[in-house]
């Protein structure tokens, strides 16, 4: 694993781009790519040598990692992302929030089916099921009315959930005003 970038170096591009692997986050960075572990990437072996492209083949797959030239066209975008929230105070101790969402990959199939709002050490206090898809609205603004806050809360997170994959992409921190 330790020669990884230096066998993707030699064997899988044709340019001078250079790749590193790191063996602690099992990600392999070049100067304009991040891959990640279950990252969808297409692999392709630009050399003729065929126990060069077997070794490299062997390195990457027991590296826990696939990876490669770019990433495979057509991977699906697996999260949300929460992209602005509005808060404003609906009486003592609770708080109306306005969560504008992207998820362009929305279809009657798959889509951001619900978004909720936790404190920043998990403790979820309010929660919004949404029940079909805003494909043709990107990105959509749905409300959540009177959330509950314990006084000691200041900031709360905001994230988006995905009716296959559940939770994830980008979440937003927010301050609640007055506190």
């Amino acid at each position: 694993p330790h020669d990884l970038a230096k066998i993707i170096n030699r064997c899988l591009r044709k340019d001078p781009e250079k790749f590193s692997y790191d063996k602690w986050t099992a990600s392999l960075t070049s100067t304009t790519r991040r891959f990640q572990l279950e990252q969808p990437v297409v692999l392709r072996y630009l050399g003729e040598d065929q126990e060069i492209r077997r070794r490299a083949l062997f390195a990457l797959t027991t590296a826990g990692v696939l990876a490669c030239v770019r990433p495979a066209a057509g991977s699906e975008q697996r999260f949300p992302d929460v992209v602005a929230v509005k808060v404003r105070p609906a009486g003592p101790d609770a708080f109306d929030f306005d969560v504008t969402i992207s998820s362009p990959y929305d279809t009657p199939r798959r889509y951001a089916d619900g978004f909720r709002v936790k404190t920043p050490g998990g403790e979820v206090l309010g929660e919004r099921k949404l029940l079909h898809d805003h494909q043709d609205e990107q990105p959509f603004t749905r409300d959540l009315y009177s959330v509950k806050m314990p006084r000691a809360v200041k900031t709360v997170v905001v994230e988006a959930r995905d009716r296959k994959y559940g939770y994830g992409g980008k979440a937003m921190e927010v301050a609640l005003p007055g506190r």
